[in-house]
């Protein structure tokens, strides 16, 4: 029974947009730089078959051979794959229940094809999607695992009633992924260095990450930070924050331990010491260990995106971050 580091892809987004790495070279880059083994993937942002050979959610059985050929080069464990199910994918309604569960049933195929043990599923879906998509995903031997992402805690009832249906079949095919964006306790520091790149003054710098640190009432930061003369990217970070910034407390992690199939390793940034700036990452992982814990934490990369904006002439090097955040991992995990 171990914690064990992965890379979701998803972290090398901008090197894989912009043709600096494709598919092989984000592995290759995951394994050289960080030696992790568990790889996530989010099959959609990088497919291995395009048009005209095979469109998402096919795959050509020359793409699986290709993926499986992948893996083993690299000696790398699919651990994860991202499903989306697009609920507004139809002009003027949701799509209907059934529609998503027939989407599940595809991205299960599609995951089980690959060698994935589990999906993603976003905070979002309902838990009758998953019970109606339980008997597929017990034949494909793939885990459904719904994420709990910021505004959701650990112990929400939306979250719970997930652990409950789990535990109410006797199924491991039904579970929780928590995200490390539960944990955060200050303003996303790659928003706040985007900020002060742009030129944003140090007097609201200060102010905004000491008043969220002490907790203080989001409103009234806000109001004070527009006094100051806060710029718009001050502005998004801290509406941004008063949305999602849910802190559960690392203690609840026992009571949904036993539904825990996967953890997203939510990082925004990473300083010189290899610390996030301001996600708890210490207290999380002591509690997974103390409690046998046996799965992977996967590093999910997002900072880059605070940097976008013709405004910005800064860009985050993915690769150093990512491999500073498998620095803390392995410090914590006690490699």
């Amino acid at each position: 029974m171990a914690v064990k580091r992965g890379v979701s892809l998803y972290s090398y987004q901008q090197a894989y947009y912009t043709g600096k790495l494709d598919l092989e070279g984000c592995v290759r880059t995951a394994v050289e730089t960080t030696g992790a083994k568990g790889i996530e993937l989010i099959y959609e942002q990088m497919p291995i078959d395009r048009y005209p050979d095979a469109i998402y959610p096919e795959i050509t059985d020359r793409g699986v051979s290709y993926w499986k050929d992948l893996m083993a080069k690299y000696g790398t464990v699919p651990v994860c794959m991202d499903s989306f199910i697009d609920s507004m994918i139809y002009k003027g309604r949701i799509s209907y229940v059934q529609e998503q569960v027939q989407m599940m049933e595809q991205d299960l195929a599609l995951a089980s094809k690959l060698g994935f043990s589990c999906i993603r599923v976003l905070a979002l879906v309902a838990p009758e999607v998953l019970e109606q998509a339980l008997p597929a995903a017990e034949y494909y031997g793939v885990a459904m695992g719904l994420e709990v992402h910021p505004p959701h805690a650990l112990n929400g009832k939306w979250m719970l009633n997930v652990a409950e249906l789990a535990r109410k079949h006797g199924t491991d095919k039904i579970g929780l992924i928590p995200d490390f964006g539960i944990f955060m306790t200050g303003l996303n520091g790659a928003q706040l260095h985007a900020a002060r790149v742009t030129g944003e003054k140090e007097a609201v710098l200060a102010y905004v990450t000491e008043a969220v640190k002490n907790k203080e009432n989001f409103g009234k930061i806000i109001a004070r930070a527009r006094e100051m003369g806060a710029g718009s990217r001050i502005m998004g970070a801290l509406n941004n924050a008063a949305m999602m910034n849910r802190y559960s407390e690392p203690a609840l992690l026992k009571d949904i331990i036993d539904v825990t199939l996967h953890i997203h390793g939510k990082f925004n940034q990473m300083d010189e010491n290899c610390e996030e700036t301001a996600i708890n990452y210490r207290e999380p992982i002591e509690m997974l260990k103390k409690l046998n814990w046996d799965g992977y934490i996967c590093s999910e990369f997002e900072g880059q995106r605070a940097y976008h904006g013709q405004d910005c002439p800064y860009e985050e090097d993915e690769i150093e971050q990512v491999r500073r955040h498998h620095e803390m991992l392995k410090r914590y995990i006690g490699e």
